[in-house]
């Protein structure tokens, strides 16, 4: 199977979009450093986050696949996405059909920019007509699956992590 890494160039036809979460680590940051203080209380090598669910402890990661295998995978920020963060982060083709689940961001995205729409029920829905989430969720494994052997990537360096990972 190949892969491309896209520059520039926008996703096409059929693009399979969800985001991703990953913890907020601060590796690195404060050893050398007199002026870094720690904006939370310190948590011990593989203790969970402090809050339920996705909150400002998680980094969100777009990540968008096509049907040609194009790939990209950007920092959103804390949180869950919103309309903002999609529309600078990704790059779609117009009259490109977005397949996602039911993240309202994505409803929004899809109305400004005219795409073509197809939401899936998270946990239900796992296909109508050709349209899945399986390679976007095919995806999220694997970068996860890639992490893993780091113990924990700053969130600093996350961003080089994705494109190593692409």
């Amino acid at each position: 199977v190949e892969i491309n890494l896209l520059n520039n160039e926008a996703l096409q036809d059929i693009v399979e979009a969800d985001e991703t979460f990953i913890p907020v680590s601060y590796k690195g940051n404060h050893r050398f450093s007199k002026r870094f203080t720690m904006p939370r209380k310190f948590r011990h090598r593989g203790s969970q986050s402090h809050k339920r669910g996705i909150s400002n402890e998680l980094v969100c990661v777009s990540c968008m696949i096509d049907n040609h295998n194009n790939q990209q995978a950007e920092l959103a920020g804390l949180g869950k996405i919103t309309i903002n963060q999609l529309v600078s982060l990704n790059r779609v083709e117009n009259g490109a059909i977005l397949v996602t689940d039911k993240a309202s961001a994505y409803r929004k995205y899809a109305e400004n920019f005219g795409f073509d729409l197809i939401q899936l029920k998270c946990g239900k829905e796992y296909k109508k007509g050709i349209y899945s989430l399986a390679h976007i969720n095919s995806f999220h494994s694997g970068l996860k699956r890639f992490l893993r052997p780091f113990n924990g990537v700053s969130t600093k360096h996350l961003k080089n992590y994705l494109d190593w990972y692409i």
